[in-house]
């Protein structure tokens, strides 16, 4: 098991809400990273409906050279804004704020 940030989950949400709801995510979503776990989350493309998303994580974070996982795939919008309202749930947390936005499919 790797130590994570606190507000880890809470950021990953956002994330993928501003993923969804961002009409170039790639351009103005910034990168999801928790150095503790050696994860990183990037938006590389998007299109109306869908949005390129890469996931890289260290593989042995006490090596002295780093190796990655790396893992692409291309959810839709919807799928993405309904990730976003599950990991919410992981909090309790059923609500969104007013000021997040978007299409709140």
């Amino acid at each position: 098991m790797r130590p994570a940030n606190p507000e880890i989950i809470d950021q990953l949400a956002k994330f993928l809400w501003a993923a969804a709801n961002e009409f170039h995510p790639e351009r103005s979503v910034s990168i999801l990273s928790d150095e503790a776990m050696g994860l990183t989350i990037a938006i590389v493309s998007s299109t109306d409906f869908r949005v390129e998303i890469q996931i890289t994580l260290v593989e042995d974070l006490v090596a002295n050279v780093r190796e990655f996982d790396i893992l692409n795939f291309e959810p839709s919008r919807l799928a993405l804004t309904t990730a976003s309202r599950e990991v919410r749930s992981l909090e309790g947390d059923w609500d969104f704020p007013d000021d997040e936005g978007g299409l709140g499919l």
